[in-house]
């Protein structure tokens, strides 16, 4: 055997007997999204490791040590850098770009039209914060269903606490299309209902290093221009919920969590950018033990002592944040409220109140 083919093999073994502790810039971390799990193999023998090793290195640098196809090479770092690196834009460009792009789409509901300012618009990540049970949840199936019914464009929803209901979906349908033609027959709201169902994709999806890996491949899959039913016509992203896949992971010591988190928001934020997608997201509460000097809802109400799960570092992602409240008048009826917590373009402090029905959001 001779000494190269012994270095390898050493080298093979000691990625095979070291422990997988992720920190997130690994290479394995972005194996089957970017790299190719040949590739993979063949970085970790070069000496590359992260990410970071790769960015940091010309493409011929890296085409003569891990011995791939320059085009590879430059087509993997095109990846990479769409990722990690900032790029620098002109900022009038910019500006006009965005507003050229973008989309203003009704939610199908008046009250949630009212409060977003008219419905949502391409390229921001919208937020809505609440207690359990509250309202999230509908609101953002509210905003899936109104996309399909209306527009007839394409939506995934990622579902992270197993809240997501097609029956509700088929119920919002029914009591529209009936309260709009009611001579219509079975036949014909089937053959309406099925088209809809498919526009809606949904995903189950339990931790943050999983949503990860899926929002790389949907960003992948957008690039690509895929004409399939999952990413034609995609205008909406809704992650419910946001809170509960952070919370494990951030409090404390835990600086891989917000570096993860800081991630996911800096790859949300790209995908709304780049592809003018609506990013949907919902965050629980925690009880703050001050009032806070944003809410417009400071009265009697237990709410409003509460304040968004994730701290001060998500904070600044969303676009929009919206808080709800409720409240029970009695055991059978419910008031609910909407306000603008913090807004990049809507005035804060606004409040509606909305209610939950066959409908959907009224």
């Amino acid at each position: 055997m001779d000494l190269n083919q012994q270095q390898q093999d050493e080298q093979d073994q000691q990625l095979q007997q070291e422990p997988q502790q992720y920190t997130g810039l690994e290479l394995i971390f972005y194996e089957f999204q970017l790299l190719g799990s040949d590739n993979v193999d063949r970085f970790l023998r070069a000496g590359f490791k992260t990410v970071e090793d790769i960015l940091i290195s010309n493409e011929y640098h890296i085409h003569k040590a891990v011995n791939i196809p320059i085009e590879v090479v430059v087509k993997i770092l095109k990846n990479l850098r769409r990722i990690f690196n900032s790029t620098i834009v002109d900022g009038n460009q910019f500006t006009s770009d965005i507003l050229n792009g973008s989309l203003l789409f009704s939610t199908g509901s008046s009250s949630l039209d009212a409060i977003t300012g008219g419905g949502y618009m391409t390229g921001e990540i919208i937020e809505f914060i609440g207690p359990t049970s509250c309202g999230k949840t509908q609101i953002c199936m509210q905003s899936v269903f109104n996309l399909s019914y209306k527009y007839q464009l394409n939506a995934i929803y990622i579902d992270s606490s197993g809240s997501f209901s097609s029956d509700r979906i088929i119920e919002m349908f029914r009591s529209n299309v009936e309260a709009a033609n009611p001579s219509l027959e079975f036949h014909e709201t089937q053959s309406m209902m099925i088209p809809l169902l498919e526009r809606i994709k949904v995903y189950t999806c339990f931790d943050a290093s999983q949503l990860m890996e899926l929002l790389i491949k949907i960003s992948s899959n957008l690039e690509k221009k895929k004409l399939d039913n999952n990413y034609s016509n995609q205008r909406m992203i809704v992650i419910d919920s946001i809170g509960i896949l952070f919370s494990p992971i951030i409090g404390g010591k835990q600086t891989h969590g917000h570096y993860t988190m800081m991630m996911i928001s800096r790859l949300m934020k790209t995908i709304a950018n780049t592809y003018q997608i609506t990013f949907i997201l919902t965050n629980n509460t925690v009880e703050s033990n001050f009032n806070n000097s944003n809410s417009a809802n400071n009265n009697n109400n237990s709410n409003s002592h509460n304040k968004p799960a994730l701290g001060e570092a998500w904070s600044a992602v969303a676009n929009h944040r919206f808080m709800i409240t409720n409240t029970y008048t009695n055991d059978e009826l419910e008031d609910r409220s909407i306000y603008v917590y913090r807004s990049t373009r809507l005035k804060v402090d606004q409040m509606v109140d909305f209610s939950i029905s066959s409908f959907g959001i009224s």
